[in-house]
């Protein structure tokens, strides 16, 4: 990932940060204080989970990510144990005092969500505002009542002024709730020509959109609103950053009733047919993973991938190219022009051709895969399959008449897609023991060419919380608990796979630099010795 390293850019990026972080992180503090868990965790004395109530412990396993996100957000006190059964849990003390700040997030989402499903509307802008969404834009415009100055940044953390650093968080969290569907909604409207067409009438969307990004300094006061500053044209070309959060709304709402309500709620990606998900804005999802892919993972996964097909003799390089779960094809069409355009198997192409296979359990992700791959001209196949069971899925690619037996498998970001079984809490040993018989279960069918994957972690808590001013790691920490999708930390998913029998020929980490932790690894698999 690279984000430009100028004042303003770095600024903005902190902005962001703070917005998406505090947008993913927002209906989980209301739902913990809304119980009254957050009150047993703010005494001197912090608390246990055993000591909870049966009911407030119904689904451990997403309480306990719920507190895990608390504590990379920094409003828990860090501990040496991951014993979560065993630890005592202590809210900070900023942090308890300023909760009820977020009592207004449950409608928040729901105005963002009616923002959300608007943006593909006619003019959407031109609405007329709720009245619901003119009260929070008046409660943004007073820095939401937290008695501090606005700001972009966050103070360091560890910061003496600790009161003065979690109230510019929250405000940057609440901030986000409205930043988030604004920027995306003036992003798909038209942008800043959009903007100045609807500020003209003080009931509008754009109305309300215009009167908080001056607040944020995106636009130009009273004498030109709507008019974007140059910082404003920056944070609207940045509007797809906050996409992936933006698509798991619909999860976000619910965490509530996924924490405390009946079973059947814990892991909605889970319960619902592919078909019919109503737990994320799915195209929303693909879209945003094709972009991340398309600026900053295609070059280092390149890196990796094209060498195969400059290997001689030509005639043993994969004739398959199969790219399990990866929605609308961008990485697909990504490798398929690579091979055509920077190797040597490109001259080749007509001779000995490379079929392009994308697979997804989604049948909306398959519709966009076919576009976009028949759009390049290139050979393809599209057919459902879940990364889970690969012998499946081989099965159903033989029998269409392809040659596994010279397919290079692919994949991105879908690893954590795999199906945890459901129950308590799961210690590191657990995840380790289940992506090791993931793996186990993929390594026969990857013996021709091998299986390169390019997956997202999660990093320490501690890790998270140095670092909220630069990464989105809470943010995807969140999305990911909620939806069941199970991330691990970047060492135990290599041990994992080298315990299955594989071993990583080359490897690419990515954040670093930027984020201040790797974020994703690209690894190319093959058989062991």
């Amino acid at each position: 990932m690279s984000i430009p390293a100028r004042t303003t850019a770095s600024r903005l990026w902190s902005t962001a940060c703070g917005h998406i972080n505090g947008l993913a992180v927002g209906s989980t503090v209301a739902a913990l204080h809304t119980r009254g868990l957050l009150t047993a965790l703010a005494g001197p004395d912090g608390c246990r989970l055993s000591s909870l109530p049966p009911a407030d412990i119904r689904h451990p396993r997403l309480l306990v990510g719920a507190l895990r996100l608390l504590e990379m957000f920094g409003w828990v006190e860090p501990t040496d144990t991951e014993d979560w059964q065993a630890r005592t849990v202590r809210l900070t003390r900023a942090a308890a005092e300023l909760a009820p700040a977020f009592a207004t997030v449950p409608r928040l989402l729901e105005q963002a969500r009616w923002l959300l499903d608007g943006a593909s509307a006619s003019e959407p802008l031109e609405w007329t505002a709720t009245r619901a969404l003119r009260d929070h834009a008046a409660l943004c415009l007073r820095g939401w009542d937290l008695g501090c100055e606005r700001g972009h940044t966050l103070p360091p953390g560890g910061s003496r002024d600790d009161d003065a650093r979690v109230r510019r968080q929250v405000m940057l969290a609440l901030d986000g709730h409205l930043a988030a569907p604004f920027l995306f909604l003036a992003a798909r409207s038209g942008g800043h020509e959009a903007l100045e067409r609807s500020r003209c009438r003080p009931d509008t969307v754009g109305w309300l959109v215009a009167r908080v990004f001056e607040r944020m300094g995106w636009t130009h006061a009273a004498d030109s609103p709507g008019r974007l500053t140059v910082e404003g044209a920056s944070a609207l070309a940045m509007a797809g950053t906050y996409g992936h959060v933006l698509a798991y709304l619909p999860t976000l709402e619910q965490v509530p009733t996924l924490l405390f309500g009946e079973p059947p709620a814990c892991m909605p990606g889970c319960a619902e047919g592919a078909d019919a998900e109503t737990h994320v804005h799915r195209l929303l999802d693909v879209a945003v993973s094709g972009e991340v892919f398309t600026r900053f993972v295609a070059e280092p996964f390149l890196e990796l991938f094209l060498p195969l097909f400059d290997r001689v003799p030509v005639a043993d390089q994969p004739r398959v190219l199969v790219d399990v779960g990866r929605g609308d094809a961008s990485m697909l069409r990504a490798l398929h022009e690579g091979v055509a355009g920077r190797t040597q198997r490109g001259a080749h192409l007509e001779r000995l051709p490379l079929l392009a296979v994308g697979v997804d359990v989604s049948g909306p992700a398959r519709e966009a895969a076919a576009r976009t791959l028949s759009a390049a001209g290139i050979p393809h196949c599209v057919m459902a399959g879940d990364i889970n069971d690969p012998r499946r899925l081989v099965h159903d690619l033989g029998s269409t008449g392809i040659d596994v037996g010279s397919a290079l498998f692919v994949c991105k970001s879908v690893v954590h897609n795999r199906a945890v079984p459901l129950g308590g809490v799961l210690s590191p040993a657990d995840l380790e023991r289940d992506l090791t018989e993931f793996f186990t279960r993929w390594l026969p069918f990857t013996r021709a060419h091998g299986f390169l994957v390019a997956e997202s972690h999660t990093v320490p808590a501690r890790v998270a919380a140095a670092h909220l001013d630069r990464s989105p790691a809470v943010a995807l920490e969140a999305t990911h608990l909620y939806s069941g999708q199970t991330l691990v930390e970047m060492p135990l998913f290599h041990r994992a796979a080298a315990r299955a029998g594989f071993t990583s020929t080359a490897r690419r980490t990515l954040g670093g630099a930027v984020l201040g932790h790797d974020y994703m690894s690209i690894d190319h698999f093959v058989q062991g010795a």
